[in-house]
Parts: structure tokens; sequence; C-alpha cells
């Protein structure tokens, strides 16, 4: 095989196509009511239609979050979490969703619409956060952020700042989510 030759350097891949490469936004990496209650709030908007004129069309941009991404994040001061098990995604209880039209760039009522539905079907939103996260949505019976006892048991260890966090865990070992979700009442 004959290799091209050039004198310009090849540019390293900006950090947003990393970013693209990290993100996932599938439902089955939920927990299974968190799934259910995000379908359900996905069905209700298409129903809705508008908002204020606005197309209401909310979709799931990001599920859960591998911890290479989390730190991206937290470096770039979209989060407040340093690593991804300080944050809902990691355990399958959080989605960010955003419009499949306009991506970010809605109404401030758009937000606060999309917020209200999620609170009808069990869910929280970072909308009615003092420091809003509004495409942020987790499940209805969490605090803003995972405990030390969600990380105790997820790991199976209250020693478990010592273990290495795995970003790439399979979804077929879910011992520690299994745990996580039934505590919380997402199983």
């Amino acid at each position: 095989m004959k290799m091209l030759k050039t004198d310009i350097p090849i540019k390293a891949p900006s950090i947003w196509v990393r970013i693209e490469e990290l993100r996932i936004n599938r439902l089955d990496r939920l927990a299974p009511m968190m799934k259910e209650r995000v379908e359900a709030l996905l069905e209700d908007a298409k129903k809705i239609g508008s908002i204020n004129g606005e197309l209401f069309d909310p979709i799931v941009f990001e599920t859960d979050r591998v911890d290479e991404l989390q730190r991206i994040y937290y470096e770039q001061g979209t989060t407040n979490a340093p690593t991804a098990i300080y944050g809902w995604h990691f355990f399958g209880l959080a989605t960010d969703m955003i419009s499949k039209s306009k991506k970010w760039s809605v109404k401030d009522s758009w937000w606060r619409a999309l917020g209200k539905l999620a609170e009808r079907h069990g869910l929280k939103s970072g909308y009615f956060w003092k420091r809003k996260d509004s495409p942020h949505i987790y499940f209805g019976t969490l605090k803003d952020s995972p405990s030390d006892i969600a990380r105790t048991l997820y790991f199976g260890t209250p020693n478990w700042r010592g273990v290495k966090v795995f970003p790439d865990q399979s979804p077929e070992d879910i011992t520690g989510l299994h745990k996580v979700w039934k505590a919380v009442g997402a199983m």
C-alpha cells in the first residue's frame, strides 16, 4: 500500500468531534421507569405541537454519560459535576432534551413547558434550578445530584473513591446500576 506524503501537518480533531464521539442518546441506557417516563413525555409533546407559536419538538439529545465526556463538560464549565459518578446521567437517571428543529435556540417559554411536562410525568427539570440547566431532565424521586449512597450502591463498597470508573462499561454489566435503580424506585 502506497502512503500519501504531505508536508501539511494533519490537524488534531477538535474537542467538538470528540464530544460527538462520546455522546450517547440511546433510551435503552436509561433505568426502566426513567425510559418509560421519557417516552411518555415525548408522546405527549407531539400532542402539544407548539408553545407560543414555536414548534414544541423535544428530542433526547443525551442519556448516560461516560467519564471522559463528563470531564470535558466540567473543564468547559457547563456542569458542576467533575466526574461522571457525580451526575445522574452516569446512572441512567437523566437525559438532556433539546428542540429537534432549533436545538438550544428556543424561547424561555419552550424550556418552561418542557419542565412542566417533565413534572407531569414524574420527572424533574433543571429549568427550575437556581442556576438553570434547562435541557436537564431527571428521575422525579432524586435530589439534584447523586449522593455517596448512590456511588456506594453502584460500586458495592463504601470505599468507592479508590475504584476506577470504567467509561466503556458494558450495558450488560449493570449490577451496580440495578441496585441504584431499585433504591430510587426506577426499576
